[in-house]
């Protein structure tokens, strides 16, 4: 991807991911140059407006936590409090995303309301929480980032012994792991110390061998 903000969504930022998960050093004056783009300091975000794209929000700020606990870049450090700060202040009142942020406009100039689109969706929510959780090991720290973490995590740890994490807010679906989020909820419960959820969730993503290629939209995560 060029290293403009106009490359910028779900490809762009995995891309870039995948670019930084090498380790090699060639790649980063790419890298850099892509994410000094993406995580412009002057970007400022306003929920009481159209709100943020869980999907592109999520995984932006996944990549700009880990190319700063890579590179130790500071510049970078400023978009991700904001969109950490947005990303927390979006949730819904249990703690969910939806295809957006919780739009204070479409509940009554209230924050935390429903999740905009049409509710709770885990598979970006658990994005948005490790993401958030990456921030607080970048050092960015606020209330509301601390209480997105915490709703969120005690949402997901509720389908421990269950089953699956389902779509959005439903009973557990009785699969070994959907859309990745069984996988992602592992990653999340390991990086949060949950020593208990974190193998629950590995155990349940090593058994799913036969539902790798099966999901929503196909087997994309």
């Amino acid at each position: 991807k060029s290293g403009n903000e106009s490359a910028r969504g779900i490809d762009g930022y995995l891309d870039a991911l995948g670019l930084l998960a090498t380790g090699e050093a060639k790649y980063l004056p790419e890298i850099q140059k892509y994410a000094r783009a993406v995580g412009n300091p002057k970007t400022k975000y306003d929920l009481f407006g159209e709100g943020l794209s869980s999907w592109n929000g999520s995984y932006k700020n996944l990549f700009l936590t880990e190319y700063y606990l890579a590179t130790k870049d500071d510049y970078v450090l400023p978009a991700i409090k904001e969109l950490s700060q947005t990303i927390a202040m979006g949730r819904s009142g249990v703690g969910t995303w939806s295809h957006g942020m919780a739009i204070p406009s479409q509940n009554g100039g209230r924050l935390y309301g429903m999740a905009a689109a049409y509710g709770a969706m885990n598979q970006v929510s658990m994005t948005c929480t490790i993401s958030l959780v990456m921030a607080q090991k970048c050092g960015i720290e606020s209330p509301e980032i601390a209480e997105a973490v915490r709703l969120y995590t005690t949402f997901c740890r509720w389908y421990v012994d269950k089953g699956t994490v389902p779509y959005g807010d439903h009973p557990a679906t009785m699969v070994h792991d959907g859309n990745g989020k069984n996988s992602q909820a592992a990653v999340l419960f390991d990086l949060v110390g949950d020593k208990k959820s974190a193998e629950y969730f590995t155990r349940m993503t090593l058994s799913s061998y036969n539902v790798r290629e099966a999901g929503h939209t196909g087997h994309f995560f």
